[in-house]
């Protein structure tokens, strides 16, 4: 039997910590650009004057998305969004790798928990 693709994953069955959006975006573990050309009805990339709430999020493991523009625009909604649990397994699992690549440690990839 062959083992799934763990980025492949599109349930909400991991329970997934808050993840340290900022620090993450900084680091380079995580991308937020403008909607690629690929996820777009359109079929051409977005621009970087779109609405916040629309936007693509890449890791290192989407090289396809290398010349994509950085769009710090919705670096907050995409933060809000996070929090909410918004992210499926396979991609939050390729965040979380990408920082621990990169040698991110798990008190710069996760908030702290508050009381």
């Amino acid at each position: 039997m062959k083992a799934a693709n763990r980025y492949n994953a599109t349930s909400h069955n991991v329970r997934q910590k808050k993840l340290n959006t900022p620090a993450l975006i900084k680091s380079g573990a995580v991308r937020i650009t403008v909607v690629g050309p690929g996820a777009s009805k359109s079929g051409r990339p977005g621009k970087t004057s779109d609405p916040a709430g629309k936007f693509s999020v890449v890791t290192p493991k989407n090289p396809q998305a290398r010349g994509w523009k950085n769009k710090p625009n919705s670096y907050k909604t995409a933060e809000r969004l996070f929090d909410k649990g918004w992210l499926d397994d396979g991609k939050y699992r390729q965040i979380v790798d990408s920082a621990r690549k990169l040698g991110l440690s798990d008190k710069r990839i996760f908030k702290k928990r508050t009381p």
